[in-house]
């Protein structure tokens, strides 16, 4: 499950920066607000599997849990203030798509990386 998941972490990242590089931003896409149940269910996806992997592995991996918390709060963030996250979302992409796009993608492929090292830590 921990290969799986690496898996996509590096594949939403490597999909950021093609998109992106090749002047089509998925990012700006699932980011507008009529696209919001994408954004959740791609997040879903990723709490799902930090779940499973929470329940299955042990000992108990803190890594993906704190990883699954990130997640978490984003999905809280956007279900309990949607206005507040698309006025921050609209600002920032506004300003700094450039560094958005490419810190998204640098932080899902970090998370890849602490996943599969978690084993390795533990």
């Amino acid at each position: 499950m921990i290969i799986l998941l690496t898996s996509l972490y590096f594949l939403y990242a490597s999909l950021l920066l093609y998109t992106y590089s090749s002047g089509y931003s998925f990012l700006r896409y699932i980011l507008k607000r009529k696209n919001v149940k994408i954004l959740l269910s791609i997040e879903s996806i990723f709490v799902i599997l930090g779940l499973f992997i929470i329940a299955t592995d042990k000992p108990f991996n803190i890594i993906v849990l704190i990883i699954l918390a990130s997640h978490l709060v984003g999905i809280f963030w956007i279900i309990s203030d949607k206005e507040n996250f698309y006025s921050i979302v609209d600002e920032n992409m506004t300003w700094n798509s450039d560094m958005v796009e490419k810190f998204s993608a640098i932080t899902l492929m970090a998370y890849g990386i602490f996943v599969y090292i978690s084993r390795l830590i533990i």
